[in-house]
């Protein structure tokens, strides 16, 4: 039987095994607790029961060994919880500096990609068209470059959405608007590459890899993008105005809570 119990407490796990411990600790604690205060409220009913010499020893045993120990365990016990909310503190100071970090890079990877998608903007504006009897015509050469920069921008504003979408508690903007207005960039330019993607199948006559320029009227959602300013209204409202509302929005969830880390 005892090789038994020893086997059995060999077996248990160490969580286990700590726990049933502390459990022990505790009922002996409780006991010796209780019959000190026995004696403390009933002296006169042991001292008619017990030698005095046996009395005597009895009580300064439990009221200076099990007394003094169940005070001293009291403060380690309060020394443990204090660590304990040290070291919680600790992780959650910790935890916070990585959604900080990831709030940061979010934040520089979302400004170049806007940016860069400027710089697109920009480039087939400046680089890209040409005017003939009051037409607007683009280079399909600068065009088809142009458009591959734009795909990949398209892709990143598309795992933006992503990012947001799986890590609702680092980038929790009030109503979902972060998710929202990403999604509306995204939708944005990859209507303009669904036109570059389809554009041979929708106007099969009207330009081949031989030619060197279109007219811009073909490419409607080209055409609003790189119309001036006040014209594109899509840019203005689906773009620009979007993307300074996501940099707000990024911008306060740096500085909420304990601040910026």
């Amino acid at each position: 039987m005892k090789f038994d119990n020893q086997l059995k407490i060999q077996m248990m796990k160490p969580e286990q095994l700590a726990k049933n411990i502390r459990y022990a600790i505790a009922a002996c604690t409780l006991s010796a607790f209780l019959i000190v205060l026995a004696f403390l409220l009933f002296p006169c009913f042991f001292k008619s029961r017990l030698d005095p010499e046996i009395f005597k020893l009895t009580y300064q045993f439990l009221l200076v060994t099990v007394l003094g120990g169940g005070i001293s365990y009291l403060f380690a016990l309060n020394l443990k919880v204090r660590e304990g909310i040290a070291k919680a503190n600790e992780n959650a100071e910790i935890e916070r500096k990585q959604e900080k970090k990831i709030q940061r890079d979010f934040y520089h990877d979302f400004v170049e990609s806007f940016n860069n998608v400027k710089k697109i903007r920009r480039y087939l504006r400046a680089r890209a068209r040409k005017e003939n009897d009051n037409k607007i015509f683009i280079n399909l050469k600068v065009y088809d470059e142009l458009m591959k920069e734009l795909t990949m921008a398209q892709l990143k504003f598309e795992f933006f959405c992503k990012e947001v979408e799986f890590n609702p508690t680092i980038f929790n903007c009030k109503d979902n608007e972060l998710l929202r207005d990403l999604n509306l960039i995204e939708d944005y330019l990859n209507k303009i590459i669904e036109e570059y993607e389809q554009g041979y199948k929708r106007q099969p006559n009207a330009y081949s890899v031989d030619e060197e320029f279109i007219a811009v009227e073909l490419l409607t959602k080209l055409k609003e993008f790189i119309d001036p300013y006040h014209e594109s209204k899509e840019f203005k409202l689906k773009f620009k105005e979007t993307s300074e509302n996501i940099s707000r929005c990024i911008f306060n969830l740096l500085f909420s809570s304990a601040g910026s880390s």
